[in-house]
């Protein structure tokens, strides 16, 4: 609920400042230009701070990932609601990215890492969701064999860390082509409320 309040006061902001910038220059109403104007600035430097802040702490993500996945590894194979949320995440993560385990498939054999998982007789074994092809029961045996080719080998750490990598540089180069826009709308804002006022 929170996040939704907090997006319907950003996309009313949103809506207010294009309000403000369009029947401004419709109007030839400086003052409303003018408070564009400053409202845009406010805008960009946030952003500009949000993209300095998520380029500084890209180097913490990999602690982040790292806690994740430890944390949901743990909890794997659990029954209590919140191990399930981590199991459903985990499932998600391996399925989706083609890996096995954090380092490798061999964690799920690791009693101090998959601690429920082993707990429950499974040592041997590997969660279906490790497998290379979607079938029940195909992670039975395979989470000690020295070599195998039934499953995903490659842990997720890894492959979760180029995956925020990769997608955090294209989210930072679309913030910046944004910021460059929205400078340019600023500069033109400026100059008609020079030319308006």
């Amino acid at each position: 609920a929170e996040v939704s309040t907090q997006s319907t006061g950003v996309g009313f902001l949103i809506a207010l400042i294009g309000f403000l910038g369009c029947c401004g220059a419709a109007k030839k109403n400086g003052c409303m230009l003018l408070l564009y104007g400053i409202l845009l600035l406010i805008v960009i430097l946030i952003q500009i701070a949000g993209i300095s802040i998520a380029f500084v702490f890209q180097a913490d993500a990999e602690s982040y990932i790292k806690e994740g996945i430890t944390k949901s590894l743990a909890a794997y194979g659990g029954t209590e609601s919140d191990e399930e949320a981590y199991r459903i995440a985990l499932d998600l993560a391996q399925e989706n990215l083609d890996c096995c385990g954090m380092d490798s498939y061999k964690d799920y054999s690791n009693k101090t890492l998959a601690v429920k998982w082993v707990a429950a007789g499974n040592v041997t074994h590997v969660p279906d969701s490790c497998c290379l092809k979607n079938e029940m029961k195909c992670g039975i045996d395979q989470g000690t064999k020295a070599e195998t080719t039934v499953i995903h080998t490659k842990g997720c750490l890894t492959k979760l860390e180029e995956f925020v990598t990769d997608n955090l540089q294209i989210v930072g180069i679309v913030a910046v082509a944004f910021v460059v826009v929205e400078i340019c709308n600023l500069v033109f804002a400026f100059w008609l409320y020079k030319r308006y006022k």
